[in-house]
């Protein structure tokens, strides 16, 4: 993502000034544009990171159960009977 922003920051810094007010709107258009895309890609990415990061608590958690399972049942079969 860093490197698209560069990008995008080194194909502005190349286009040449504008030279009337319709050029002026162009550009500034197209500032925006990028702006909103930008935004939209972090925001992609912030909501696939929260995801992950549920799904990784899930894992977690599933996998603590499973080791308190094999834990109980390791303790139940070294038990002396009652």
């Amino acid at each position: 993502m860093d490197a698209a922003v560069n990008r995008a920051n080194d194909q502005l810094s190349q286009i040449a000034p504008p030279t009337d007010a319709s050029s002026e709107q162009r550009a500034h258009a197209g500032k925006v544009q990028r702006s909103q895309d930008l935004f939209k890609c972090k925001a992609a990415a912030e909501h696939e990171n929260e995801e992950l990061s549920s799904r990784e608590q899930v894992e977690y958690e599933r996998q603590g159960r499973e080791e308190n399972d094999r834990a109980i049942m390791l303790w139940l079969i070294a038990s002396p009977p009652p």
